[in-house]
């Protein structure tokens, strides 16, 4: 019998991070949190209604995060953050102005 005589030296390669999967659900509710946040900011300057769209977008748009979708649930995120803080800026802006309008006599 004849001894094999082979050396193998194996180097260790870097295995490619798996992407992560994103489920169909993430991706749609991504996609409705996105829309809900910019009607948020498209409502805004109705009494503050578009807080009414904002939040239900903003919690969509976590949900999706945690389900893997990444880019539509950052824009929906954002853009709800901006809804409800336009929402809240234009309502305290009403209120002002009615208060002033109040105190002149205007109302």
């Amino acid at each position: 019998m004849s001894e094999n005589n082979y050396s193998y030296e194996y180097e260790p390669v870097a295995a490619e991070p798996a992407a992560p999967k994103t489920s169909v659900a993430g991706k749609v509710m991504g996609i409705i949190g996105m829309v809900l946040g910019i009607s948020g900011i498209a409502f805004a300057w109705a009494y503050g209604a578009g807080i009414a769209y904002a939040i239900p977008g903003i919690i969509l748009s976590i949900i999706a995060k945690k389900k893997g979708e990444t880019k539509f649930s950052k824009i929906g995120t954002i853009t709800s953050v901006i809804g409800i803080i336009a929402s809240v800026l234009f309502f305290v802006l009403i209120v002002i102005l009615a208060v002033i309008g109040a105190l002149a006599g205007n109302f």
